[in-house]
């Protein structure tokens, strides 16, 4: 994948290692995890209940996003609920919200 993000496969804690800024992470020859997953779990800065997320700006969340299947949640804060993103045509949208409060599902 292009993309930027390479998700692998880790099955316990000790398979991390120390990457940029100290942060664990998988080493670079754990197996590759593929394009197929059940869920996403997709960080966020804010979303609206239509699903509309805002990252950081650099898009490598929609490019992951575009390249994969699966369900795919947002994950924050119920004060990261606003109510309207700004959407473009290369922009992923999320079928979920998780916060705190709940699971609330997007309306396209």
């Amino acid at each position: 994948m292009g993309s930027g993000l390479k998700f692998r496969w880790v099955g316990s804690p000790e398979e991390l290692q120390p990457g940029q800024f100290g942060i664990l992470e998988p080493a670079k020859d754990a197996p590759c995890a593929g394009s197929t997953f059940d869920l996403i779990l997709v960080p966020g800065l804010a979303f609206d209940r239509r699903g509309g997320r805002l990252g950081r700006g650099k898009g490598y969340y929609d490019r992951f996003l575009c390249e994969t299947t699966g369900l795919r949640a947002g994950i924050g804060f119920e004060d990261q609920i606003v109510e309207e993103i700004p959407c473009e045509a290369h922009d992923v949208r999320v079928d979920f919200l998780i916060t705190p409060a709940g699971i609330f599902p997007c309306a396209p």
